[in-house]
């Protein structure tokens, strides 16, 4: 039983890296790597997600692994060697990071030293969520936050209880769906 569950894994799998912060592909989308991750995509790629994988080595080249499976309710575990081929891409997000994208603006407006502390507000609340910043520009009246994803951009007013004037701006459409960017006003007195 063991040679025909072993047969029907596959004997080698890709792990796709981002070149960029080396982060690895999973099914969900790009993460951490860690020992769960790479778990969860070995199962993916050698049993279709029909097993459950434990990584016990692995290097560039190749990994050892116990692979389990249910056969009639009973759990059937062996050990495996997979020759593992490394990938790289670079995730969306590093892309857009690269490219300058943004989705929102965010403008505020009024006394030098309330702008100032509420850009690094910002900064640190658009971070911690696995946001970014493309770029910052310092304006006469104040200055102009470029920020990844305009849902983050909402979060932080409504995290902090702030009104904002909003403005919208058609950017293109894409597949007969308008996508607009958003821009957030906020005066500081």
């Amino acid at each position: 039983m063991i040679k025909d569950l072993s047969k029907k894994a596959k004997e080698s799998a890709s792990v796709i890296y981002c070149k960029r912060c080396e982060r690895v592909r999973a099914p969900a989308g790009y993460v951490n790597e860690t020992e769960e991750s790479l778990a969860t995509i070995l199962a993916k790629a050698l049993c279709g997600g029909k097993c459950k994988v434990k990584v016990i080595l692995f290097d560039d080249k190749s990994a050892t692994v116990n692979l389990t499976y249910n056969v009639n309710g009973d759990d059937v575990t062996f050990k495996k060697v997979v020759a593992l081929k490394m990938e790289h891409q670079i995730c969306i997000s590093c892309y857009r990071k690269s490219s300058g994208y943004y989705e929102a603006i965010v403008q505020l407006r009024g006394d030098p030293f309330r702008v100032e502390k509420m850009k690094l507000k910002f900064e640190k609340f658009i971070g911690s969520r696995s946001g970014f910043i493309s770029k910052i520009e310092n304006e006469d009246f104040g200055t102009d936050i470029y920020v990844s994803d305009k849902f983050l951009a909402k979060a932080f007013f409504g995290f902090y209880k702030l009104a904002p004037k909003v403005s919208y701006t058609l950017y293109s459409v894409k597949n007969g769906k308008r996508i607009y960017r958003n821009t957030y006003h906020l005066l500081l007195e």
